[in-house]
């Protein structure tokens, strides 16, 4: 068997550094950690145990020992946390099994923004069993809200009812246009039912299209009209109802004039 020396670890190391490096760019990281940087992080007790286990092992079974889920040695961040900058000041090695419970939660630790948009999309929809419902009952009973979850819970209630009041100024608002559409048809058909005058058999046909055509210009250019097109285009306007008083104003000057 071959018999392997400290420079045979070091260029197994630099394989590894490289593939840190490919790994921490392809996430983002601004990766300023170099080669020399990336040695020191192994002590000198550690390289003679590696080389002790290269020799036993062979360089097979050396490169799958670092595979290994628990016991492999990777490079890791010391916080558990990741940055957006990796330096030597950051990271550490230490066994995978010790990263993944490194990079655990911890009392006093919060997820992003970011990560709280997506957990709540993967929930959103799905309903908690019984049984989970009662425990998150059971684990929050007798306990108080933060100022900063009081306040969260204030403002969402906020903005609920901000929608609700929205909602019923748009049902108004609708109801109210319908109405005042329905009361304008409704004059235009009892003008359009009235007989023409000065009617005679040869040309009452053109006397009705004529008034039939008087009629549907007088509806298009009726002062309502406005209100209605108003309205509708201020439907989002929660002081809706000012706005209908300012229109009713000037459909009662238009028929005064």
């Amino acid at each position: 068997m071959k018999t392997y020396t400290p420079e045979d670890v070091v260029a197994f190391l630099t394989g590894r550094y490289e593939a840190a490096r490919r790994y921490q760019t392809g996430k983002g990281v601004d990766f300023q950690l170099t080669l020399s940087q990336y040695l020191s992080l192994y002590t000198s007790f550690r390289r003679n145990t590696l080389l002790k286990h290269l020799n036993k092992r062979g360089l097979n079974a050396f490169a799958k020992m670092f595979r290994d889920p628990e016991t492999g040695l990777v490079l890791t961040w010391k916080t558990g946390k990741p940055a957006a900058v990796m330096t030597v000041n950051d990271v550490q090695i230490m066994t995978r099994k010790q990263s993944i419970k490194n990079a655990q939660f911890k009392k006093g630790d919060r997820h992003s923004e970011k990560t709280k948009a997506r957990q709540s999309l993967v929930k959103t929809g799905i309903a908690c069993s019984r049984e989970k419902a009662d425990k998150i009952a059971k684990t929050l009973t007798g306990t108080k809200d933060s100022d900063e979850t009081r306040e969260k819970k204030r403002l969402k209630a906020q903005e609920r009812w901000a929608r609700v009041r929205a909602q019923k100024v748009a049902m108004q608002q609708t109801a109210q246009t319908e109405k005042l559409e329905a009361a304008i048809v409704e004059n235009a058909v009892q003008q359009a039912e009235q007989p023409v005058a000065n009617a005679t058999p040869d040309n009452s046909a053109e006397q009705v299209l004529a008034r039939i055509k008087d009629i549907k210009l007088a509806h298009e250019t009726h002062p309502a009209m406005k209100i209605i097109a108003d309205i509708k285009s201020h439907k989002d306007d929660l002081d809706v109802f000012a706005l209908v008083k300012r229109q009713a104003a000037m459909f009662r000057e238009a028929d005064a004039s």
